[in-house]
């Protein structure tokens, strides 16, 4: 859906470029917008709001995995002297802990998507408006995100980088 957003923005202003005549536009520059969210300053905060809020999860994790490793592990070694009902009980209890184990892991994994998804979200309106007030202080009169080629000078990208860093610091 996003992908084919993209697309039809992109054709939308490849036609007004094409229509307005390359007389009209100036200035142009490119961004490499996946860089820019991935190296900004707040997408590596955004990454670690999301570890420390999902941290004491992920190790509750861990502890039931280990409670249900050495509850197999126990019910390995003693197999010979335990009786046939602690052998099912052992059983028992090891599945159940495995089902909340997987529970509990799809749960953890739905709700950090969504979390991540909402950050994504944010850190993109972030980055976009960068990109207008670096085009704007700059003179740009289009901004493209997607190129099949670009001349090197056109790009943009660090400048936004920069940009996203001053205002990180404030």
């Amino acid at each position: 859906m996003i992908s084919s957003m993209f697309k039809k923005l992109f054709y939308a202003s490849a036609a007004l470029f094409i229509l307005m005549g390359p007389a009209q536009a100036e200035k142009i520059g490119y961004v490499n917008a996946v860089k820019l969210v991935e190296t900004a300053p707040q997408g590596k905060a955004s990454l670690k709001k999301l570890e420390s809020e999902f941290s004491a999860r992920e190790k509750n994790l861990l502890v039931l995995r280990d409670k249900a490793l050495a509850l197999e592990q126990e019910t390995i070694k003693n197999n010979l002297v335990l009786s046939d009902a602690e052998k099912a009980e052992n059983n028992r209890q090891l599945a159940e802990l495995q089902r909340q184990l997987q529970r509990e892991q799809r749960e953890l994994n739905e709700d950090f998507n969504l979390r991540r998804n909402e950050e994504l979200a944010q850190l993109q309106k972030i980055v976009t408006a960068a990109v207008i007030e670096v085009a704007q202080a700059d003179g740009y009169d289009i901004v493209f995100q997607q190129a099949v080629w670009f001349k090197p000078e056109m790009d943009i990208t660090q400048k936004v980088l920069d940009h996203l860093s001053k205002k990180f610091k404030n």
